[in-house]
């Protein structure tokens, strides 16, 4: 909740995580898919906060609306889950979650299949024009 757009570079496809806000201390370097490119992309600024709120807050509304069964830290766990199934490479997936390859390899490797990662790593936002809006207040 801490990181900043200066964080995010569109051109290198690319987040830095600098070392202070880091959970382990340590700057990391997160590449970025073409889907988070998508998602983020209408709200791209040069700088400041990418959150002025707690997204917590907004997602458990989403959820309790949905009836989704949430499971916390579940993104965090998707994320390492179908980016293990997508590089096979317990180091790379480390270095981005900020864990040891082991800890990537006892916990994410043979989770997925690979035709579930490929949909994950594919899921983009709708045009414009085909969104439905849903508020969440």
């Amino acid at each position: 909740m801490r990181l900043l757009w200066e964080s995010v570079n569109f051109n290198r496809k690319s987040i830095i995580v600098p070392a202070a806000i880091a959970k382990t201390g340590r700057k990391r370097k997160i590449e970025m898919q073409a889907n988070l490119i998508a998602w983020l992309a209408p709200y791209r600024m040069k700088s400041g906060a990418i959150f002025n709120t707690d997204p917590r807050n907004r997602i458990a509304k989403a959820v309790k609306a949905s009836s989704v069964k949430w499971k916390r830290n579940g993104l965090r766990h998707s994320f390492g889950s179908y980016r293990m199934e997508q590089t096979h490479n317990e180091g790379r997936v480390a270095l981005e979650m900020g864990n040891s390859p082991k800890v990537v390899k006892d916990h994410y490797f043979e989770i997925v299949e690979r035709e579930a990662a490929e949909k994950y790593w594919s899921l983009k936002p709708l045009p414009q024009t085909e969104r439905k809006i849903v508020a969440i207040a």
